[in-house]
């Protein structure tokens, strides 16, 4: 009688366990199709706007800054790195990048050895 009464006790709790669990996630997913699921696609759109409005302004700052350095060339016959580097004020690794793209458009020319004795010509 005893071993019986053990047995009901002990699947009257494991079936309140259960059933605790399953309200558990019942709530929770309750919760993640809620207002908070809102918030979370509300926050994602607005950094995705501020990405898109960042690379907007990196874009156009960069077309900016090719346009200086065509400039440049009209008063100047060659140019070096470090001269378009203190004139506009950008970091080196900035107008390689800049040079590369211009010289693969075709605008310019790589002149002179590689490292400090680069300069750059009109292409």
């Amino acid at each position: 009688m005893v071993g019986i009464t053990i047995i009901i006790l002990v699947v009257f709790f494991l079936g309140l366990l259960v059933g605790g669990l399953v309200w558990a996630v019942k709530e929770d997913a309750k919760d993640s199709k809620g207002p908070k699921q809102k918030e979370h696609s509300d926050i994602l759109e607005n950094v995705r706007i501020s990405q898109n409005g960042f690379l907007e302004k990196q874009q156009e700052q960069k077309k900016q800054n090719l346009e200086k350095i065509m400039e440049m060339f009209v008063d100047n016959a060659e140019l070096s790195n470090a001269e378009i580097r203190e004139k506009l004020g950008l970091d080196d690794r900035t107008v390689v990048n800049y040079m590369d793209e211009l010289e693969k458009q075709g605008k310019i020319a790589q002149a002179g050895k590689t490292g400090r004795y680069t300069y750059y010509k009109k292409g």
